[in-house]
């Protein structure tokens, strides 16, 4: 049994509290912290399935719309203020199809790329992963807008950095607590997108 099949406390309280996947821990910390969801505003949650982060969203802030996206199918039993996509979110055509709801409050993704255990290879498909969500924030997050993204960190780690920090008045890095131990995964905030970018 590798660390990833055993059923740590997170995963336990997940399946008690009925999320899909204990990620949602991760991110219940980043927002209790950065308070990055605003209440009212439309969520866009990229890399959505199986949908913990949606779920969250959406109970912890009843009335809240939240849109997902991911290449894998999901079914989410909240099918009220809540519209799933099933693209590529690097597809030449998703942010046209995302633009008819935006603009959005915030941007959170928990995508990754689908891992080819070279690390390298891994951490660069990470990068474009939030580079694009990044253009999405750039595109379709509200002026005063936050951000949230998973990054495997990297050489790429700083210019990715320097990037956001050009879209957001606040830029931090933040591993949750629930992120496992042998993870290279961090996320990126961003706090309160520039006006007139």
């Amino acid at each position: 049994m590798t660390p990833r099949d055993h059923l740590d406390s997170y995963a336990l309280r997940a399946q008690r509290e009925g999320y899909p996947a204990r990620s949602v821990y991760k991110l219940k910390e980043i927002d209790e912290r950065f308070r990055v969801v605003r209440p009212g505003k439309t969520v866009l949650d990229v890399g959505s399935s199986p949908g913990s982060w949606s779920l969250y969203v959406l109970r912890r802030y009843p009335g809240t719309t939240v849109v997902g996206v991911d290449l894998q199918e999901m079914r989410l039993e909240a099918p009220q203020h809540f519209t799933f996509y099933q693209l590529d979110i690097l597809s030449p055509d998703a942010e046209s199809v995302l633009k008819t709801h935006a603009p959005f409050g915030t941007i959170l993704s928990d995508a990754a790329p689908n891992t080819s255990g070279h690390a390298g290879v891994d951490v660069a498909r990470s990068e474009a992963l939030v580079e694009q969500v990044l253009l999405l924030a750039r595109s379709l997050l509200e002026a005063g807008g936050h951000w949230v993204a998973k990054l495997f960190q990297g050489s790429g780690t700083q210019a990715l950095l320097k990037e956001t920090r050009a879209v957001f008045e606040s830029v931090k890095t933040f591993r949750p607590k629930a992120v496992r131990s042998e993870s290279r995964e961090t996320y990126i905030v961003g706090l309160s997108r520039k006006e007139n970018l």
